[in-house]
């Protein structure tokens, strides 16, 4: 069985998340796709992938502040919606289960309505957790965010880039095998 945890980055401006994404120019659009794919979360062999997409929204200094990417990074290696979502389609076709901590399925199937695209079947295998980070944290009313798994486990990891899609994704992944290692959450949970 292949397991897959994805991790979005989509853009943002200050104040966002405390409106909601509400103001008329606020468009969750997706930034980065990273993926994390395995057999077991034991393996030794690991794809890790990062698609960046170029934007029609601009990059804001709020979002270049949090994850390091520019605007001429952007529009330098940000690559097509549709060209990315071919090779993203592929390699998700693969995974039995996919995982993710947060809203990003949600903003994802948003990213195909805005684009008046049809909504990949992968979509359906996609399982939020943040449920279970948040129970186990005792913080049930805030997201447990995905950088900053490692160091709540106090972890030791060579992730040199926090709020970038696959080394928060490899977060994930780090974090969820530390607590099924030490038995604090049980591996048919998450894939249930």
């Amino acid at each position: 069985m292949t397991l897959s945890i994805i991790d979005l980055e989509w853009t943002s401006w200050k104040g966002s998340l405390d409106r909601g994404w509400s103001l008329e120019f606020e468009k969750k659009e997706i930034v980065e796709f990273g993926i994390v794919s395995f057999e077991n979360f034991n393996s030794k062999k690991i794809l890790k992938k990062n698609f960046h997409f170029k934007t029609k929204s601009e990059i804001s200094n709020y979002f270049t502040q949090l994850t390091k990417i520019t605007k001429e990074y952007n529009c330098k290696f940000g690559k097509d919606f549709n060209f990315n979502f071919i090779e993203i389609n592929r390699l998700m076709q693969k995974s039995k289960v996919i995982l993710c901590n947060g809203l990003d399925k949600e903003v994802l199937i948003k990213n195909f309505k805005l684009r008046n695209k049809k909504i990949p079947l992968f979509t359906k295998k996609i399982k939020n957790i943040s449920p279970i980070f948040s129970n186990l944290f005792h913080n049930r009313k805030k997201h447990v965010v995905s950088s900053e798994l490692p160091n709540i486990l106090n972890i030791k990891n060579n992730i040199k880039n926090k709020h970038r899609a696959a080394d928060d994704a490899y977060s994930i992944f780090l974090a969820l095998k530390h607590l099924i290692n030490n038995k604090k959450i049980n591996l048919l949970d998450l894939l249930s």
